[in-house]
Order: structure tokens, then sequence, then C-alpha cells
């Protein structure tokens, strides 16, 4: 029995010494897809101040609640409007301050029909709203536009790889591996925030019409994403 066993030993051993290598090819490949903006976010606070914390609570949630009403009247459903609980500060120990308590309430708009976007700065205004924005753009579901940016990013690295291994006389197998390089992801999905009381003021840039006193129409933003992969292919 031991001397059946000693080829079967020595066969792998001389495979362990000399196993077979595979050329592998490894690329980069990158892409860049747009698609215009679907949804928008708009948040704002009310802040109203009172001689003691009841009257301050009490004036900001009827300015509060005022200002929705403005928003559900000209369109926005409910549903996408959600506000914080009140919030309570003292403005601190002065002697002749009159009104030291101050509430804050903050409200946040999710609006799933950008035409109204315009028409919710106009009742911002309106409500003399004195901090509002930024506003941020974005895909509400992006997934379709990530895959087929993954898909673009792989076709390149496909086509540069078939260029490198044509450049040194091989031929291109499938692909062994592949792995997302990931990129820092800016806010609100690539989305540039906006100034609101910059972006509409001029009505000849797309935004308020002072002499109507409407809003007028918006231009949509388009949503930039970036996919970069490393795919290993093998060759022969």
């Amino acid at each position: 029995m031991v001397r059946s066993a000693l080829p079967f030993l020595v066969c792998l051993t001389l495979g362990a010494q000399a196993p077979m290598t595979v050329p592998i090819l490894s690329v980069v490949g990158e892409a860049e897809v747009h698609q215009a903006a679907d949804e928008a976010v708009v948040s704002f606070t009310v802040a109203e101040k009172g001689r003691s914390f009841n009257e301050a609570y009490e004036t900001t949630q009827a300015k509060a609640r005022k200002v929705v009403d403005q928003l559900t009247a000209i369109g926005v459903p409910r549903e996408q409007i959600q506000q914080s609980r009140l919030q309570a500060s003292d403005r601190g120990f002065m002697l002749f301050a009159r009104d030291r308590k101050v509430a804050s309430i903050t409200t946040r708009i999710t609006l799933s029909d950008l035409d109204l976007l315009p028409k919710v700065i106009w009742a911002l205004n309106e409500a003399e709203i004195p901090a509002f924005g930024p506003i941020h753009l974005r895909i509400h579901d992006d997934r379709a536009l990530r895959e087929r940016a993954l898909t673009l990013a792989v076709e390149d690295a496909h086509r540069a790889a078939i260029s490198m291994a044509k450049a040194q006389g091989m031929t291109l197998g499938s692909i062994q591996s592949m792995e997302e390089i990931y990129l820092p992801t800016p806010p609100a999905q690539g989305a540039r925030p906006m100034n609101l009381r910059v972006a509409y003021m001029s009505s000849e840039t797309g935004g308020m019409d002072d002499r109507l006193g409407r809003p007028s129409e918006l231009m949509p933003e388009h949503i930039s994403l970036r996919r970069v992969v490393r795919v290993t292919f093998v060759s022969r």
C-alpha cells in the first residue's frame, strides 16, 4: 500500500511546483449620466418672541399654521409637509428686554410636483418668512439611473480592455471580477443648492415676476451621477 501511494504523492508535489497561470487584464471604466430632477425639498423656520414661553408658543404656532394653510391652498399636498416639534429658548438675562422668550418650529416641504416650486417660494415670500432654503433638487428614485451608470461604466472598461489586449497581441476573454470604486457623494444626490432669494429675484431669469405679483416658470435642474468600476478580464 505504501508503494502505490508514492506516485500519487509525487504527482501532487510536481503539480504544486508548476501551477498554471492565466493572463489577466485589469482596467478602470467610468460613466456619468444625467437626469432631470423630479423632487424638491424646501425648509423654513418660523420663530416668534414673547414675554412668556406660552405666548411665544401660541404666536409661533399660529403663524406656522397660517403658512401651512397657504401652502395647501396653492396645491401642496398636506402629507408632503412635515413640521418639527416646537423649540424654545431664552434670550438671556437682559434687564431691559421685554420679549426674552423665543419659540420656533421648522417645516420641511418635499415636492413631487416641481411646477409647484415657484408658487411655494412666492407663498413664503408673501408670508414674510425671514429665512428659508437653500432648496435641494433631487431624484426621488435613482435606482434606474444608478444601474444605467454602472452598465455604461462596465462598457467603458470593456472597450478599454479590448484596445489594450489588441495592442499586446492577446484576445480578451470573460470577466473574472469586478469592483466599484466609491466616490464621495455630494449633498442631495449631486443637486446644487440654490439661494432662493437670489435665484428668483429677476423675472428675466425665470423667477418672480414682481410686476404681476406671481411666480413665473422654473427651469428643471439636472442631476449628475458618476460611477467608476475596476473590471478584471481573462485574456489569452
